[in-house]
């Protein structure tokens, strides 16, 4: 027998192909072919640290066994510990016998038995959870499971989740990615019941394409209504680039579509969104530029509210519009080209006779000086063909040159400012016989303004006070080759012409600072009107009074429009914000009286009080909640509650609320529950009725 005992460490290195183990220790004893470590025991394997209570090498097997206490430290953050563990040096296959497995993520895996081989777990029955070891809130019990560690990705067999002990899911299959990169697999389910549509499923499924790029299959079905799904690509062309499309289809039973005979018994639509903060200009010196793209095609506005998420920003209006936006500009010019095209989803109207922007074209010359300082001038062209199937069309340009020449008086003291605003219009009519066919319009405006700025400061506040009084005048017009009312009506309708009536306009703003941060601000705003028309029988136009108050954590605000000639408010404002930690609270107010407006066509009288608020009671629990309510009618418009309960491996939220939903037969009134419990970091289960 041969024994050898050290006192200080020894290094003792196994090589075998391309696997090298190297075991530290402070006792190494040999006894033929087997050679036996311990205390103070260090073993390095592939790309890991080993530790254990005694290590056993057997030189004709070319086996290495940790027992004891087994720790294992991976290079990629992985942490294992295990009863003990065989080393298969000539497979470079790991045996583990009672595994305990974390990862960087805070998941762990308990299995009794596992085998690891080229970066490849494969254990038996196991648990798995992020939740504190001693008393998981939740787990997931499977038969077995394949994790591949250099993909962080896992799959799991025959596979029960556990809530408090309570069994709430079970799968065959699950397989999903063990860290927070995106990768392929099922999404959080959609259920829920309407009284009309009957249950409700919907299971979204990802797939990864690339690291820029991915895409979305939602299918779902509506027992008592009927089957579809939304198809949603994402993609990220460039670091100033980013866009998407949907697609979408949804077909009614006939059952449910003979309840509903004027609507489609088939919803379709394609999405699209583009933007990019930079296209032309990184390759222009001095430009910059930008595009913004949204378009939208549907055959009813069900193919929206069919959707579990939103695409864009359509929202949930019966007239849906589609819009491009290019601009280039540098310090002098600006060009803006802008198109907008409409789809009106109401039954009762002629779709044909919607009006659209075809596209707009806009020309701008910035502020600049003319002939010597302080005499500015800046052009404002804009190209517009608005273009529809039926009825009038109309391409028209419009151009706008102010001139101004601004002067001082005592001491700065008092500015005063002289203008003259120059106006074109050109018009051209298509798609109908017309006994004229254009007409053009020349018209200029007369302004001289007084104004100040004056700044003081205090000992604890500054104060800025601007006030500011202009006088308007319309100049001469100029109409070819007959005047505005000769034209027919259906062509009277696409433009106004006309400047505006003579007048004073006063205002007055005044801020107050406190150590640079604004704590009040306020503007007062009135119309004088020099004589009385027929159509407007008073010369004080309405007193708009605005003032903002910031306070620590309040804020209050205030915008109200009084009519001298009603005697009354015509339109108000207000909200009171509160803001802590723990607290927000929004107060809001809203009145509108259309009586005599001009401006009320297609407005209605509104009189509503809003509240909305959330309250976190501690790091667990937080409370939200709103409510609009009609003064006049005593009914509340739309309101909502709910929760949210997080701990730091699961959190739940719930909502309820009612709310106004179009429909291609008008609106209705619709109330939804929504229930979603997320396990972290990768499952989410959820409930929407």
């Amino acid at each position: 027998m041969f024994r050898i005992l050290i006192v200080f460490i020894i290094f003792y290195n196994i090589s075998y192909a391309n696997d090298r183990v190297e075991v530290n220790a402070l006792d190494i004893n040999s006894s033929g072919d087997i050679i036996e470590a311990n205390n103070g025991i260090e073993v390095i394997y592939q790309d890991s640290l080993m530790r254990a209570d005694r290590v056993i090498y057997n030189r004709k097997t070319n086996k290495l066994k940790l027992i004891g206490n087994v720790e294992i430290i991976g290079y990629n953050s992985t942490k294992e510990q295990a009863k003990d563990i065989i080393i298969d040096i000539n497979s470079s296959k790991i045996k583990f016998n009672k595994l305990f497995m974390a990862t960087d993520n805070d998941i762990w895996i308990a299995s009794k038995k596992a085998i690891k081989k080229d970066g490849v777990y494969t254990t038996g029955a196991s648990v798995l959870s992020s939740c504190d070891v001693s008393n998981p809130i939740w787990k997931l019990a499977f038969d077995r499971s394949i994790y591949e560690q250099k993909e962080s990705y896992i799959k799991l067999y025959g596979t029960t989740m556990y809530f408090m002990d309570v069994p709430v899911f079970y799968s065959p299959y699950l397989a999903f990615s063990t860290n927070k990169q995106r990768s392929s697999g099922l999404l959080a389910p959609l259920i829920g019941y309407d009284d009309e549509e009957g249950l409700i499923y919907e299971q979204p499924i990802f797939w990864a394409i690339a690291s820029n790029m991915d895409m979305e299959f939602n299918p779902q079905i509506r027992t008592n209504r009927g089957y579809g799904g939304y198809t949603t690509f994402r993609f990220v062309d460039s670091a100033y680039s980013k866009g998407g499309v949907r697609v979408g289809y949804f077909k009614d039973k006939s059952s449910y579509s003979d309840s509903y005979p004027s609507n489609d018994d088939s919803h379709y639509g394609i999405e699209f969104r583009y933007d990019s903060s930079r296209v032309f200009s990184q390759y222009l010196q001095d430009y910059t530029d930008g595009l913004y793209v949204q378009a939208i095609y549907l055959n009813d506005i069900d193919y929206l509210n069919l959707q579990k998420t939103s695409f864009g920003d359509f929202g949930q209006s019966a007239l849906q519009e589609s819009k491009l936006n290019y601009y280039i500009q540098n310090n002098d010019y600006y060009m803006g080209i802008n198109t907008k095209y409409f789809i009106d989803t109401r039954t009762d109207v002629n779709k044909d006779e919607t009006l659209q922007l075809l596209p707009s074209i806009q020309l701008h010359k910035y502020l600049s000086e003319f002939l010597f300082q302080n005499l500015t001038y800046t052009i404002d062209i804009h190209l517009d063909n608005y273009y529809r199937k039926e009825k009038v069309n109309l391409q028209q340009v419009n151009m706008n040159i102010p001139i101004d020449y601004t002067f001082s008086l005592f001491d700065d003291y008092l500015g005063i400012s002289l203008s003259e605003e120059l106006f074109y219009r050109k018009y051209f009519f298509s798609n109908g016989s017309f006994e004229y066919d254009e007409f053009q319009y020349f018209s200029n405006l007369h302004k001289i303004k007084l104004f100040s700025d004056l700044t003081k400061k205090y000992a604890s506040f500054t104060h800025v006070l601007q006030p500011s009084l202009e006088y308007i005048t319309p100049g001469a017009e100029s109409q070819k080759p007959v005047d505005y009312t000769e034209y027919s009506e259906d062509e009277r309708e696409l433009f106004d012409i006309g400047l505006p009536e003579e007048h004073y306009e006063f205002s007055l703003s005044q801020y107050f600072y406190d150590n640079q941060e604004l704590v009040l601000s306020h503007r007062l705003y009135q119309i004088y009107y020099t004589h009385k028309t027929d159509l407007r029988e008073y010369k004080l136009a309405d007193l708009h009074n605005e003032i903002k108050y910031n306070m620590k954590n309040w804020q209050l605000y205030n915008d109200i429009a009084y009519s001298y000639h009603y005697n009354k408010i015509r339109k108000s404002t207000s909200y009171i914000d509160y803001h802590n930690e723990l607290f927000d609270i929004h107060l809001s107010h809203s009145y509108r009286d259309v009586l005599g407006d001009e401006n009320s066509v297609n407005l209605t009288s509104s009189n509503e009080l809003g509240l909305a608020m959330r309250y976190k009671y501690n790091q667990e629990w937080d409370f939200n909640g709103a409510v609009t309510y009609n003064i006049d009618t005593r009914a509340s418009k739309q309101w909502k509650v709910g929760f949210r309960y997080t701990q730091d491996c699961w959190n739940a939220s719930f909502n309820m609320r009612q709310e106004i939903i179009p429909r291609p037969d008008g609106s209705s009134t619709q109330n939804s529950f929504y229930f979603l419990i997320n396990f972290v970091p990768f499952i989410s289960l959820g409930a929407n009725l």
